[in-house]
């Protein structure tokens, strides 16, 4: 089924299905209003139909969004750290790759295609059950993936007074604190470089893995090809107007998870791609990603950090 088909009330009974979180999360997002990319869920059949599954659903797909390539990704029935996906191939690759994560019992996402290396902001926010909240930022030429997983400084981080239940309100309203964390913005950038070479260039064919000068080749590769915006210095400036959208998702999200006494920590991530259109990734509810305790750990200060409010 395509996501944009889905009425509130079917994406609603998506999101408490309990079965595949990243597009349940996905749901969720859509039924409070926040914008994602075209998306369908292909989930393995395990009968003799499987493949011819995959071929019809991944063809209505590529005439609706218009193209041969498409963006995949894994829906695992349980949050990990080792499944990698948000990766373009076109129609082909992506049938072979449906294929194979359908015989180890994944299910895939399947969405309309973006350039993850053209990003020009990326964000998340992580909100407790009290309504305790932080958010990080990274600017051009990362993705959202770089936060999600922490391994790599935010350039801002925000937080302020909690949320509160049935009440959406604008961050000024809750006294929020924005601080710049000061680092050597060439800690960042080779952090991101490790990243290209392990995750993104083997998708296009190009293994770097072994070599010694990875990092230095990968960003030739990205400079050949005019994928400028990672090396650069550092932002000057917050960016209010994308942060206040994400703000009140977060918001919202948080009301409709109450009111349906799924009272956890989760983190939302977003990105606002090369076309200036800001999208929504994904819900990662707490109890599934850290267990139990369900708890996000705020990542505190490091490095220089200039206070601004």
């Amino acid at each position: 089924m395509l996501i944009s088909t889905l009425s509130l009330q079917e994406l609603i009974a998506e999101a408490v299905r309990d079965e595949f979180p990243k597009w349940e999360s996905m749901c969720l997002l859509r039924a409070v209003g926040a914008p994602t990319l075209e998306a369908m869920l292909i989930a393995p059949m395990h009968t003799s139909e499987d493949d011819e599954l995959i071929k019809s659903r991944l063809s209505l797909f590529s005439q609706v969004i218009d193209s041969e390539k498409v963006m995949l990704r894994a829906a695992p029935r349980r949050e990990t750290s080792n499944i990698r996906g948000g990766n373009t191939y076109s129609y082909d690759e992506a049938e072979n790759m449906i294929r194979n994560s359908h015989r180890e019992r994944r299910a895939v996402i399947v969405l309309e295609p973006t350039d993850r290396l053209c990003n020009r902001l990326n964000m998340g926010i992580a909100v407790e059950p009290n309504g305790n909240w932080q958010a990080e930022i990274l600017g051009a030429g990362f993705d959202a993936s770089d936060l999600m997983r922490g391994t790599t400084l935010p350039e801002f981080i925000c937080r302020g007074l909690a949320l509160e239940r049935d009440n959406i309100s604008r961050l000024r309203e809750h006294d929020g604190e924005i601080i710049k964390i000061e680092c050597n913005m060439e800690e960042r950038i080779a952090r991101r470089l490790e990243s290209v070479v392990h995750y993104i260039l083997p998708t296009v064919g190009i293994d770097l893995r072994n070599e010694e000068a990875a990092s230095s080749m990968a960003a030739n590769w990205m400079h050949d090809r005019g994928y400028n915006h990672l090396f650069r210095s550092q932002m000057r400036e917050f960016p209010h107007r994308y942060f206040e959208d994400a703000f009140e998702v977060a918001q919202l999200v948080y009301n409709l998870l109450w009111k349906q006494r799924r009272e956890t920590s989760f983190v939302i991530a977003s990105s606002v791609l090369a076309e200036s259109r800001i999208v929504y990734w994904d819900v990662t509810d707490g109890r599934r990603k850290w267990g139990e305790s369900g708890r996000v750990a705020l990542r505190r200060n490091e490095g220089n950090a200039d206070i601004q409010k």
